[in-house]
């Protein structure tokens, strides 16, 4: 995909930025019965080497939503819930460059770090409304 940015991104992140998925971390928030959602590079039929090849150039990367009804189709609200316990919020951002988007979810990259965005409460009323 490439190229310049979209409009707003919606991702879940913590304080320094980072999203909830992490070797061995999913475990402490993931909803046994919630919904599988496969990563972006087999959405999109790339390996994984493949896919990560397309990081270049000097951005900040992560994944997130364009939209609130991509959000709860990803998440629970349990693991929401959860999410917010451990300290995650929602950030509104605007990508410089995009290079992956499904129907889930989009790969953007951004020149400011992720960390020290304003974030809001993941139960907020806000995040229930999504």
């Amino acid at each position: 995909m490439g190229g310049g940015g979209k409009g707003r991104v919606i991702r879940v992140q913590d304080r320094e930025g980072r999203g909830p998925y992490r070797p061995g971390f999913s475990k402490c928030w993931s909803d046994p019965v919630g919904a599988v959602c496969p990563p972006w590079w087999d959405e999109i039929g790339e390996t994984f080497h493949e896919a990560h090849s397309r990081f270049a150039g000097n951005y900040h990367w992560g994944c997130g939503f364009i939209s609130f009804d991509q959000l709860e189709a990803w998440f629970s609200r349990r693991e929401l819930r959860k999410l917010d316990s451990l300290g995650f919020g929602l950030v509104t951002l605007q990508p410089n460059i995009v290079i992956a988007e499904t129907p889930r979810q989009i790969v953007f990259g951004v020149r400011e770090p992720l960390h020290g965005r304003p974030s809001i409460k993941l139960t907020s009323e806000l995040a229930r409304a999504a």
